[in-house]
Order: C-alpha cells, then sequence, then structure tokens
C-alpha cells in the first residue's frame, strides 16, 4: 500500500530530530532509528537519502562509533532545521501563507497532500481543531482562487507517483500522447513533479527512449509499482531543465531569442507580469511595449500571442511571424469567405 505523503514528512522530521541530537558516546545505527520510529531500515535509509539529495544536508555514518550525525561544515553553513517546515507555536501571518497554500492545491482535493497541507495549518494554531476552523473560515472570507480549468488528476495516481520520486521506485504506466487515441507502455525514472498553469507534470527519464520526457498526469492510466529503485544524477535540476521553456513544452537545443511588440492597450496588461525568466522589456514611444524572451520552444508562445489578437506583433525569429499569419489564415477559413452575421 502506497506511504501517503504526509507519513514520509513526518518520518523525515523524527529522522533530523534524531541525527541532530547525536553525540559521541550515543549509538545511532539505522536499525535503532527505525525500531525508535517504528518503520523499517529500509525507509529510513530512503529518508536520509531524501535529507542529503534534496534537502542539502549532510547526514554521514561514523562506522567506528555506530551513529549518524551531521557535517555542517562541510556545506559552509548550517541549512535551516527540518523542524521548521512545520512552525510551531502561536498563530502568525505563516498561517495566512499555509492556507493559501493549501486552496491553491484544490485540484488535490481527497488526496494525502491536502491532508498534510491541513495539519500543518493545525501544528500552526496550536492544534486546535476549532481554532483552526475559525481561521479557516475568516482567511476563506478574504482570499481566493480561480483557475482557467483545473487539471483532471486522479488522487490515488498523484499519490502514488509522489511516493515513487520521494523514494526512487520505477514506475510504470500508460500514456496517450497528445493527438493519439490509445495510450502506449512506458517505463521510467521518475524526478519531479510540476505545476504549470493549474495542470500537473511528471518530469522522468523515459527507460525505453533512453532519454528525459515530459508527461501530464492527466492522460498517465494503469499505473504499476515496480520493486526496482533508481538513482538520480546528482546534476538533475527541474529549474534547469525547463528554464528555456515558456510553458510546459520543451526542447533540446540552443535557445532562441522571440521578440513580440504590444500596442498600448496590451500593453499595460503585459507590464503587470513577468511572463518569463529570460524577459526584457523596451517602452515604445507610442505606449506600446517590446518584450523580449529566449526560448527552446515557440509551441506555448505561439498560442499567448494569438491570444493577444492583433494588439500584438511577432517580430522575429521570421518563421514564428509566418506560422501565426499562417494561424490568422487558417481561423478566418474556418468562418467561410462571408463574415459573422451579429445578432
Amino acid at each position: 500500500m502506497p506511504v501517503p505523503s504526509s507519513s514520509f514528512f513526518l518520518r523525515l522530521l523524527e529522522v533530523n530530530k534524531l541525527i541532530a541530537h547525536s553525540a559521541p558516546g550515543k549509538q545511532l545505527t539505522t536499525h535503532m532509528i527505525a525500531e525508535h520510529i517504528g518503520t523499517s531500515a529500509k525507509t529510513i535509509t530512503r529518508v536520509i537519502r531524501f535529507l542529503r539529495d534534496e534537502l542539502n544536508y549532510n547526514p554521514q555514518y561514523i562506522a567506528a562509533e555506530h551513529r549518524w550525525h551531521y557535517v555542517w561544515q562541510t556545506l559552509g553553513a548550517k541549512p535551516a532545521n527540518v523542524s521548521e517546515i512545520l512552525p510551531t507555536g502561536p498563530l502568525s501571518a505563516d498561517i495566512s501563507s499555509l492556507f493559501l497554500a493549501q486552496k491553491a492545491m484544490a485540484h488535490l482535493n481527497g488526496t494525502s497532500m491536502e491532508t498534510a497541507f491541513r495539519d500543518i495549518c493545525k501544528k500552526v494554531t496550536g492544534s486546535c481543531d476549532e481554532r483552526f476552523s475559525l481561521v479557516e473560515s475568516k482567511i476563506e472570507e478574504a482570499f481566493s482562487f480561480r483557475d482557467g480549468g483545473v487539471s483532471r488528476v486522479r488522487p490515488d495516481d498523484f499519490e502514488t507517483i509522489s511516493r515513487c520520486i520521494l523514494e526512487r521506485i520505477e514506475l510504470g504506466f500508460h500514456y496517450t500522447n497528445r493527438g493519439k487515441n490509445s495510450a502506449e507502455p512506458r517505463i521510467v525514472h521518475p524526478y519531479h513533479l510540476t505545476c504549470v498553469d493549474s495542470v500537473w507534470y511528471l518530469l522522468a527519464h523515459d527507460c525505453h527512449r533512453k532519454a528525459m520526457r515530459i508527461f501530464a498526469l492527466s492522460r498517465i492510466s494503469g499505473i504499476q509499482l515496480s520493486d526496482r529503485e533508481f538513482v538520480r544524477p546528482a546534476n538533475f535540476s527541474a529549474a534547469e531543465f525547463m528554464k528555456n521553456a515558456f510553458g510546459i513544452f520543451h526542447t533540446q537545443g540552443t535557445p532562441r531569442k522571440v521578440r513580440v511588440r504590444f500596442d498600448a492597450w496590451a500593453a499595460i496588461s503585459v507590464r503587470e507580469r513577468l511572463w518569463h525568466s529570460s524577459q526584457t522589456e523596451v517602452a515604445l514611444e507610442d505606449g506600446g511595449i517590446e518584450i523580449s524572451l529566449l526560448l527552446s520552444s515557440t509551441t506555448e508562445v505561439e498560442r499567448w500571442i494569438l491570444g493577444w489578437g492583433n494588439h500584438a506583433t511577432v517580430l522575429e525569429p521570421a518563421d514564428l511571424a509566418h506560422q501565426i499569419c499562417e494561424y490568422a489564415r487558417q481561423t478566418l477559413a474556418n468562418y467561410g469567405e462571408k463574415p459573422v452575421e451579429r445578432d
């Protein structure tokens, strides 16, 4: 049975606490930690690996002393204590950000991830259900989220994939590619989950294709757990992998410069957001704005530009400008030669 994410992080806190208080003359082996917490030594090994690989802690085992301990000096600076993941004490501004995070994860309703966020909020308010309910209702009066469309993700699938990422377990499933009517089997090493425009995606290494691939969770079915573990490359970074993508579409190779001019009507809204980390802006005398981006794929930026209608003009590259013109011609053809009559 899949281990809920909330249980994993509770074990993480317990393991961190034991290692942080480790001292010479006091044994603290993996089996001793497992016995203390009430789980398996294999699970403790995975938790310690998460502390090292994901949180940049440096737990090391001293064989001569039969104990785990932290070696902070090799990091240059001691990281924040893991226990700070669950802040304690009186009600503070933290409850607002934590609760808003919970509401933003509305598409995870019914999963252990939602439970984990709720548990965090309760801990902030002193683990008092009545007090949390009061805070929850007050914040709901002040804040809300509206999504253009929430991704249809099966809660069990999300939890299983999350577990495989945390515990480095090989994963099998069937996947339906865009434009295809049938799903095909995939075997992957899951590395990372990311949410882009309210849709969840899995970044994973495809074992058969021997390359990184991106999978929409809503198109994954028939998930099967493997008994094989894998080692994620130490140099893998989800942020680095996706840095040249406008949304989720990603291609290998040198990114290209995309330059778009917006008129004064659109410029007001365009200035209000940072659309990409590579974004540069040039204010125009007529009140418009010119935006430049460095992107590996233009697939999603095409939709973005088309969404602005006649208020946006592609300046470069030439092939992107040509593609936008072609889309405009095809759209016009959909309505025939005669203009659509208005009521």
